[in-house]
């Protein structure tokens, strides 16, 4: 049995300062008594000016709750994928079981008690690397038990310390070995978002996150119904512009004490991931030759990616 703790909760932000605050306060409401509070750099002048002023709200308010907020502000913008992948490295080193909302993310009460659950049921499993607040297609397929996906869902969940270390590993290998047994559509279409965010053309860590836990067999387990809704399409918003699915969708009741963990559950494992890799990641029989295709015109295109480094030289960059 591994070493037990109660939750902490990391939040990674950037701008929606509202967002922060109330999200440290339904925090609080659920006993959680250790935030991590992470803030990217701002770009401008006035991204500066609107940081300083909330990060001032939230230190008094902090101070006059006596709450155990640490606060790691950085002077620089590093963009998406290293801020969360560090912010996570830095609450990995303190604690050993924790949630992670960003800030354009609204959880419900019931996310906390299901990140319990997981976090202490599911610590000895080896094949589970993480917990997530979102089931989409709930109703679709229609379960009342935790469903462990090989997919990743992102908006608001969890982990383990060690796990986050195989994780963090994960998104990092250039190592991606093809199997005639899975999906060749889902490998091409994640391997090609992979290489391209490890290679600094597009500022994500979910792909190459995708891409190791698909092709690993590593699991994420679901909630029985949605828990956390995302609001990142707002004025705030740095990379979602559209209010699209599954934005703003509701959050349900789950009464988590009734939660049991089933034997066998291959069946609606294999549906929800069929509509998780098509509507979710938009995969498709063309990215069997797509994803390579994008790999080639990378590589002769003279485009200049977004960032002059790798993902790992940035996240292993001494001004951050």
């Amino acid at each position: 049995m591994k070493n037990r703790e109660d939750l902490s909760v990391l939040i990674v932000g950037f701008l929606r300062g509202d967002n922060i605050r109330k999200l440290i306060e339904l925090s609080q409401a659920n006993s959680i008594e250790s935030i991590y509070l992470s803030i990217d750099g701002p770009r401008n002048q006035m991204e500066q000016n609107l940081q300083e002023r909330f990060l001032k709200e939230i230190e008094e308010y902090s101070a006059a709750s006596h709450l155990d907020l640490k606060l790691w502000r950085r002077k620089n913008n590093f963009g998406s994928a290293v801020s969360v992948i560090k912010s996570i490295d830095w609450i990995a080193s303190e604690k050993n079981n924790f949630m992670i909302l960003e800030d354009d993310l609204v959880p419900n009460n019931d996310f906390y008690d299901f990140s319990r659950f997981c976090s202490d049921s599911y610590v000895d499993k080896d094949e589970v690397l993480m917990w997530s607040g979102n089931r989409f297609f709930g109703e679709e397929n229609q379960i009342n038990h935790p469903l462990p996906v090989h997919f990743p869902l992102i908006w608001g969940w969890g982990t383990w310390s060690d796990k986050w270390i195989e994780l963090r590993k994960g998104i990092l290998t250039r190592r991606h070995g093809f199997s005639i047994r899975r999906s060749l559509s889902t490998q091409s279409f994640l391997a090609a978002g992979k290489f391209r965010a490890q290679d600094g053309r597009i500022d994500a860590w979910d792909l190459p996150l995708a891409s190791y836990m698909f092709n690993q067999n590593r699991l994420c387990i679901l909630p029985p119904v949605n828990l956390v809704s995302n609001i990142g399409s707002d004025v705030m918003a740095t990379h979602t512009v559209e209010d699209t699915w599954p934005l703003f969708l509701d959050t349900k009741h789950l009464l988590v004490s009734e939660l049991e963990i089933p034997e066998e559950v291959k069946r609606a494992t294999h549906k929800e991931e069929k509509l998780i890799r098509r509507r979710v990641y938009k995969v498709r029989r063309r990215h069997i030759f797509s994803g390579i295709l994008v790999r080639l015109l990378d590589f002769f295109r003279k485009i200049n990616p977004k960032f002059n480094e790798t993902l790992e030289a940035r996240l292993n960059s001494e001004s951050i």
